[in-house]
């Protein structure tokens, strides 16, 4: 009988070291994920402001953890693939963006914005390989939401107030509200900076790994 891999709540090192788990170093859920909301999901009002069902959120869950073939296009609607994305990002034993990293970009916060790019663009091009192309890859998709926002209604700062507390993981502190904020202002610069950030410019060819609708 073929081992139960686990991908959700697994270390990230873990996931992209595996052939099975992920695919060119980002986790399969999340590549397939990205691609089906935006080929799909787009243009969706509420997406990723709206929870899909929960029991179906479930089920494609433990169909990823069985190793199963999942195929996203059958889930009964984009909420539920949303929350599925958010759900597996929130579930890493290690934010996607360290505790290590979220102070150190904060020290650039009253500096000018040119300034802090230059700043955050030093911090991710420290970081190992594996992790750096996820944060791209999971940044690069975000962007493609918010270019849609007329549709979707989901800015850099909605997507940063959902995405932040996925991304940064903020320990218990006395000013942990305040500090949940941060991460959440810091998330919705990324995307808003995305560009600059990578280095990137403003070339669509940069969305090639994903499906653009605009």
């Amino acid at each position: 009988m073929k081992k139960k891999k686990v991908l959700f709540g697994v270390p990230l090192e873990q996931i992209i070291k595996d052939k099975e788990l992920s695919s060119d170093g980002i986790p399969k859920v999340v590549r397939e994920c990205c691609e089906y909301l935006s080929k799909y999901a787009l243009r969706t009002e509420g997406l990723f402001r709206v929870d899909g069902s929960e029991v179906e959120v479930q089920k494609l869950v433990n169909s990823y953890n069985a190793g199963k073939r999942t195929d996203l296009s059958k889930a009964k609607d984009h909420f539920v693939v949303g929350t599925l994305f958010k759900r597996f990002l929130g579930k890493l034993p290690q934010s996607l963006i360290t505790k290590e990293f979220y102070e150190k970009a904060f020290e650039f916060r009253d500096a000018p914005i040119d300034e802090q790019v230059k700043g955050w663009r030093a911090l991710l091009d420290a970081i190992d390989g594996g992790p750096r192309q996820i944060i791209k890859f999971v940044f690069a998709f975000l962007k493609n939401v918010e270019r849609n926002e007329g549709f979707n209604m989901m800015s850099a700062t909605n997507l940063g107030i959902v995405f932040g507390p996925c991304l940064i993981k903020v320990e218990s502190a006395s000013n942990i509200m305040d500090m949940i904020q941060k991460g959440n202002e810091l998330v919705a610069q990324f995307i808003s900076h995305f560009e600059a950030l990578f280095e990137v410019g403003h070339d669509r060819s940069l969305y090639r790994y994903l499906f653009i609708r605009s």
